[in-house]
């Protein structure tokens, strides 16, 4: 195989191989209490998913308890640019049977599903970092509408430690 054509096909392979090996640098946390993580959390900063993209302020989440065990109800709600308030319902459950970990799969419409995976929460549960394992989105969660500037800064680096670009993130603008 002539060098030129060798240098290609090792280019190629490698570019294929990137996106790859990223998406195995997500690890959600160990273990997850989801009695203490359900509640409400507000968008802080996020790379936006397709449906968030027309969203500007007042983004929240709710989280609930969902009659089965391990499950619960999410209801994601923000004000658009044009005034309106989008709302999303969504079940969650975790990814896997008998574990305990970040790995969360939501279902807006069944049977399309994705997976959110939470990477970091505070000891306190008053933060949290959730992302996709495929870096397409991410999102600073709080308990209160602003978050102190070193936690914030903290949590972009949390992000870029596990592969994601901060520069993507978008401010979410809060009430106060």
């Amino acid at each position: 195989m002539p060098q030129h054509l060798l240098k290609t096909a090792l280019l190629v392979l490698t570019a294929l191989a990137l996106p790859h090996a990223q998406a195995q640098s997500v690890t959600p946390v160990p273990a997850l209490d989801l009695a203490r993580y359900t509640g409400t959390w507000y968008e802080i900063e996020r790379i936006p998913n397709k449906p968030e993209k027309k969203c500007v302020r007042d983004a929240f989440l709710l989280l609930a308890k969902a009659d089965k065990a391990r499950n619960f109800q999410i209801v994601n709600s923000c004000v658009t640019a044009d005034g309106s308030t989008q709302v999303r319902n969504a079940s969650a459950k975790p990814a896997k049977k008998n574990v305990s970990d970040g790995r969360i799969k939501i279902t807006y419409t069944f049977p399309f599903s994705s997976k959110h995976w939470v990477l970091a929460v505070g000891p306190n549960y008053e933060w949290a970092l959730v992302g996709s394992p495929n870096h397409k989105t991410l999102w600073l969660l709080s308990r209160a509408t602003t978050l102190p500037p070193e936690t914030l800064a903290d949590l972009k680096s949390r992000a870029a430690a596990q592969g994601f670009d901060p520069a993507k993130l978008v401010p979410v603008l809060q009430p106060r």
